[in-house]
């Protein structure tokens, strides 16, 4: 008689195989699938979020990569019969940069959030089959087909968004700063988990998913990126962790305790422990103890150390310090990165090597003799215009805006003479040609804005330079020796360069949002101050932004004098005068009777960020 096997054993291997298969929702999400022990119930996942749970052995689930893979394959399949009818004249071809592959990608990739919470990531559109995503914004395949799912302090992230934040990442902000070597999501957590945070990071700038999770992830890279100080010199990935915190800062960094300038110097010193200083080689005599495992190519060691002069002299000169000793050639870079990509970066370089070599004379004349002759300003001027046609590239819009605000930084030292020595140009000359400069640039920083969303992805150096420009404006237009322009024009210009700073805010209270508050406020209440006699006042001990910082402790001194001189009188601001197209006429609009322009003003904001020397009793009087 033939024994009949347990019943155990065939619900054993029931459940062993249900363990084993997946529901659709599970497969979906890529999430582990927990069955449930009793047959026909669903898993808890399902029966948690109380939806339905289908087994489906079959199921296949369908990613945007593979359909990018899908459409990609079609457009070689489309492009090869072209080719074969047509041959294409390659030597015609103008290289595309960095920057204008992005503006091309972002024409389809959708709107960009420029509210202070985003919304979440959604599918972007797919690109059109006419327009092949370029080589610098394809977005990273993973290794294993998938993404990971990551957490940090109880925040989840599933790899279906770990996928869309690097797509993101390397589609509209990489273009700028173009060194990562790891693209793929998981490769880049195994290497460097705070790479991979400060990745996620930079693209929640403006696409997170929520406020909740934005605010802790910058809490949590905060941390991570003052730890990875001690593995800057003893990884690549650490250094370039430092870089993109540096290039994208902290929404609650502030003027008074800005670290990037000292992220920069420990980059700077990192690279150096690296050998990168030396130039493309072996670097053995570098490469000791835990170093000595270390796999860099040349274009990785070139690259990271170009990017690394370059943020050490920005970050000085935001910071208003003296430039960086370091060693600034341009020779070792240009033998290994001649690739198209890095056409920006070296122009960068040789910009910031001008830079460099002209804050150091300045700063010698500073000490010599209290400031900076005006002859030898003109003399960096005039430099600085023979030098650009050496330069190795001027035709992108990302090189025009560095041009401007480069040009702009020396022209601010027109403004920095001795007091005891008279200037030898004219103060009417000097000024026009600072106010010439800044009104070029941030009409240029708007329209890049309108095309690519310029400042809503640019780097740190973008709105230093929109607010170095916004301070020069303001403070020309409401001067003796402002241009003879009408007063719409006037008012356009100062709304266009508060509009500017504010347009490099990724949320409300951050730096631009708060300095954008001061020029608004400060072009508000001119009407109750009288005009500024003579060019703007200069800080000469602040090399690299003089007038910057006077600017803001001169706008936030006036406006609490403003405040104090309103108590009883007339507080509305004039008349907008604006003019209408076509019948050169103009409208006056009239204020609203019931506002009160000091009304919405966060006064404790000017003593924590602008109130340079502490004023106590400013602080209690309001």
């Amino acid at each position: 008689m033939t024994s009949t096997p347990p019943l155990s054993t065939t619900d054993g291997e029931d459940r062993r195989i249900r363990r084993n298969v997946a529901c659709v929702n599970c497969r979906n999400s890529k999430v582990r699938c927990k069955a449930s022990n009793v047959y026909g119930q669903a898993c808890q996942r399902c029966a948690k979020l109380s939806i339905s749970c289908v087994v489906d052995k079959s199921h296949k689930r369908v990613t945007r990569r593979s359909k990018l893979e899908q459409l990609e394959q079609e457009l070689k399949s489309i492009k090869q019969v072209v080719e074969s009818g047509v041959p294409e004249d390659t030597s015609k071809r103008t290289p595309t940069s960095p920057l204008r592959s992005s503006i091309a990608a972002a024409s389809y990739l959708g709107p960009v959030v420029l509210d202070a919470v985003p919304r979440p990531p959604t599918p972007s559109a797919e690109p059109p089959a006419s327009l092949p995503l370029p080589e610098a914004t394809r977005a990273p395949s993973s290794a294993k087909g998938r993404a990971s799912p990551r957490s940090f302090d109880n925040q989840v992230v599933s790899g279906e968004d770990v996928e869309w934040y690097f797509e993101k990442f390397f589609t509209l902000y990489h273009p700028f700063v173009p060194i990562l070597r790891l693209r793929d999501p998981d490769e880049c957590y195994e290497s460097d988990a705070t790479l991979f945070w400060t990745i996620i990071y930079v693209a929640c700038r403006r696409f997170a998913k929520d406020g909740v999770f934005f605010n802790a992830l910058v809490s949590h890279v905060g941390k991570e990126i003052w730890a990875s100080v001690p593995r800057a010199s003893l990884a690549l990935e650490s250094i370039h962790a430092i870089l993109l915190a540096c290039t994208w800062p902290l929404p609650t960094n502030r003027f008074l305790n800005d670290p990037t300038n000292t992220l920069a110097g420990v980059a700077v010193n990192a690279c150096l422990t690296f050998g990168f200083h030396m130039g493309p080689g072996p670097r053995s005599q570098f490469l000791v103890g835990p170093r000595v495992q270390a796999r860099l190519t040349d274009e990785e060691a070139m690259s990271t150390w170009a990017l690394c002069c370059v943020i050490a002299q920005r970050a000085a000169t935001g910071a208003g310090l003296p430039a960086p000793s370091i060693q600034l050639s341009n020779v070792p870079c240009k033998k290994v990165l001649d690739s198209t990509k890095w056409k920006d970066l070296l122009f960068m370089l040789d910009v910031q090597m001008y830079i460099n070599k002209t804050q150091a004379n300045a700063h010698a004349q500073m000490l010599a003799q209290g400031g900076i002759a005006s002859h030898s300003v003109q003399q960096w001027d005039e430099e600085f215009d023979s030098f650009r046609p050496f330069l190795p590239r001027q035709d992108t819009d990302l090189c025009y805006f560095v041009e401007l605000a480069s040009k702009l930084e020396v022209q601010a030292y027109y403004f920095c003479t001795p007091p005891s020595s008279s200037p030898n140009m004219d103060a009417h000359l000097a000024t026009s040609k600072a106010f010439v400069t800044a009104r070029s640039l941030i009409c240029h920083a708007l329209d890049l804005e309108k095309r690519a969303k310029f400042m809503a992805h640019g780097p740190f150096w973008v709105f230093r330079g929109v607010l170095d420009a916004s301070c020069m404006l303001l403070w020309i237009l409401h001067s003796t020796l402002a241009p003879d322009t009408a007063a719409h024009e006037a008012d356009t210009l100062a709304q266009q360069g508060s509009r500017a700073v504010k347009l490099c805010s990724i949320r409300e209270g951050d730096l631009p949002h708060r300095a954008a508050i001061i020029l608004e406020t400060y072009w508000s209440v001119r009407h109750l101050l009288p005009k500024v006699e003579g060019p703007p006042l200069a800080w000469s001990s602040r090399l690299g932004a003089p007038t910057t910082f006077s600017a803001l402790r001169h706008f936030k001194a006036r406006i609490e004098e403003a405040k104090n001189n309103s108590n009883g009188l007339e507080t509305r601001p004039p008349p907008m005068v604006e003019s209408v197209p076509g019948n050169g006429l103009a409208l006056n609009h009239a204020p609203n009777p019931a506002i009160d322009i000091f009304q919405d003003i966060d006064w404790s904001m000017f003593a924590s960020d602008f109130d340079w020397v502490y004023d106590e009793n400013f602080v209690l009087s309001t």
